[in-house]
């Protein structure tokens, strides 16, 4: 018997994936960027590289052709459109040079023209060879991003197009910006759902087909979006030169990762859109989850003396890129909430509540902000209808904290700044009141018992706070009184025992407060030891009256328990039948 054969898993791997097509393509585009770097840059040696690389594209679409409609090998297939896109973008990139280069503008259109009309080409005869249907709606932005690759550097070029240097970089901003709308042009494919793309004469199946090649073809936006502030921004040239004849790239140019933020924006639509279509509820969640790092492309990176520069224009002309990507982000998550989208409402809120911090010209957080009361102002203003239409106590007392935060950040602006905390904390006061007798849910009676507990503290700091003495006695003691008012009223009106509590520390604590202001003006006018013998005699007068009041039944007999039966102490009376006074003997056994 012949021993069996062992087939290795990395070369069964290999043989069935064969990544070599990407391999080679790799290598090509290294060899490539290794040439420029040695090659002295011309305009002989650029049609040079230019041309190797669109050579390289036609035959690795040629190949691809020809395994699928010969071969039927999709699956060694499926990485060539994508390695046909990258192509694209480096064959865009080499013409970059001659576009700086050329001084005739026929001559620089012709090259845009012949670069599309290469790439248009490549494209469609790989698409009609290998019988792939790829509907219009994917088609035509297909058609409008490979165009966009060649007429983004020949409109940036400082010899076709003279221009200021800040015109320049306002001209390279724009090539995000144009492309995050292209990539809206997507919506509808996305809108029409899964169906649109399923006949599409491959074995693959939506979303792989076609959004694995448009992920790549954005993938390369951002990329270009680099190399074009590399080429034509105004850090110079690319290649500085080193010691020994050695070159390297100079990376301070005008970019940021702000520069992505149009596009990611765009893309964020698409996936909530794709979710929404398609029930993906678990795409729609994480989509609102991967929103909030656009803050992070926001933040600045550099401390390159050009890339600043950029960046405080940008700031003073449209305003800092934080705070205009919280402006997209609060568009972003309004735009959800009105397509229903789970959580859309909360985040729109919490996004609104960045404005307090974040201003038109807050680069970064080294710096400590400037608190805005307007935007916990109109969050209040929104969640208060919305708590009263949902019912629900917690949104409304939400609502209330941060409309008190609107006037706590908005008092210091005012001449009342000095009575700021007095006002803050009676407004919120208020309405956790104004919720508790309102409401009826577990909730609401938490807020009760907060509400009732805050009447005496509220009382004992008006009485003898570290600033009570600056009041007179009388209004102090008319504010402890108008407390006991409200509280008897919400006790009797919305029969809470919470406030009937509160009540009765209030008349305790009015009580206290008139004795002593009573006792200190007698003093005042009698002396103390007089005062002091009446303040004695009164209390021995009502305590008279109420042992007199319990007796005579006018007092409910639970209060003194401890008095026995109020006629007397602990012998019964003697009026009253022996039937009464002496309980009968128990019945002898046997007896019924």
């Amino acid at each position: 018997m012949s021993a069996p054969k062992v087939r290795s898993p990395l070369l069964k791997s290999l043989y069935n994936h064969n990544p070599f097509y990407a391999i080679s393509t790799v290598l090509m585009l290294f060899a490539v960027r290794n040439a420029y770097g040695e090659l002295r840059i011309g305009a002989i040696n650029c049609w040079m590289m230019m041309g190797v690389l669109a050579g390289y594209t036609a035959l690795l679409a040629g190949i691809g052709i020809l395994i699928v409609r010969k071969g039927k090998v999709w699956e060694d297939a499926r990485s060539i459109p994508v390695l046909l896109i990258i192509l694209f973008l480096a064959v865009s990139i080499s013409a970059d040079d001659l576009f700086v280069k050329m001084e005739s503008t026929t001559a620089g259109g012709l090259l845009l023209l012949c670069g599309y009309i290469f790439t248009a080409v490549i494209t469609e005869a790989f698409l009609v060879g290998t019988k792939i249907r790829l509907p219009a709606l994917y088609r035509v932005p297909l058609h409008l991003f490979l165009a966009l690759f060649y007429i983004a550097p020949w409109w940036c070029s400082p010899e076709l197009h003279p221009r200021s240097i800040a015109a320049l970089e306002w001209t390279l901003f724009s090539f995000p910006v144009t492309a995050a709308a292209m990539i809206l042009l997507l919506l509808p494919a996305v809108r029409r759902g899964p169906g649109y793309a399923t006949e599409n004469g491959t074995p693959w199946r939506w979303p792989w087909f076609p959004w694995t090649a448009f992920g790549v073809i954005i993938g390369m936006v951002a990329l270009r979006t680099f190399t074009l502030c590399m080429t034509y921004g105004p850090s110079g040239p690319i290649w500085i030169d080193l010691a020994r004849g050695r070159q390297s790239i100079s990376y301070d140019t005008m970019w940021g990762p702000y520069f992505l933020i149009p596009p990611a924006f765009a893309v964020l639509v698409l996936l909530l859109e794709a979710g929404l279509v398609t029930g993906n509820r678990r795409l729609v969640r994480r989509v609102m989850y991967w929103t909030p790092a656009l803050l992070l492309l926001a933040l600045p990176f550099s401390h390159g003396s050009v890339f600043r520069e950029f960046l405080g224009t940008f700031t003073e002309t449209v305003g800092a890129p934080l705070w205009l990507t919280v402006w997209l982000q609060l568009a972003f998550f309004t735009w959800s909430g009105f397509r229903r989208a789970p959580g859309a409402g909360f985040a729109a809120l919490a996004t609104l509540g960045l404005f307090a911090f974040i201003g038109p010209d807050t680069i970064d957080f080294e710096s400590p902000p400037v608190p805005r009361a307007w935007p916990f102002l109109v969050m209040g203003a929104v969640l208060l209808p919305a708590g009263i239409k949902a019912q629900s106590t917690r949104m409304m007392a939400a609502a209330c904290g941060l409309l008190t935060l609107a006037v706590w950040m908005y008092l210091p602006e005012t001449s009342l700044h000095n009575y700021r905390l007095s006002i803050s904390y009676h407004l919120l006061w208020a309405g956790i009141v104004i919720l508790g007798v309102a409401c009826r849910d577990r909730f609401a009676e938490v807020l009760r018992i907060v509400g009732a507990a805050q009447v005496p503290l509220a009382s004992l700091i008006v009485l003898a706070g570290p600033h009570a003495e600056q009041v007179p006695m009388n209004w102090r003691l008319a504010y402890v009184i108008g407390l006991a008012v409200v509280c008897f009223a919400i006790a009797t009106l919305g029969r809470s025992r919470w406030y009937l509590y509160a009540f009765g520390v209030q008349l305790a604590m009015a009580g206290y407060a008139a004795t002593v202001t009573g006792f200190r003006g007698t003093v005042s006018v009698l002396g103390k030891a007089a005062t002091t013998s009446f303040a004695w005699s009164l209390a021995a007068l009502i305590m008279a009256i109420l042992i007199s009041a319990h007796k005579a039944d006018w007092l409910p007999q639970r209060m003194f328990q401890w008095m026995g039966n109020g006629n007397g102490g602990d012998e019964p009376p003697t009026d009253l039948p022996s039937a009464i006074i002496e309980p009968p003997d128990p019945p002898e056994e046997g007896e019924g």
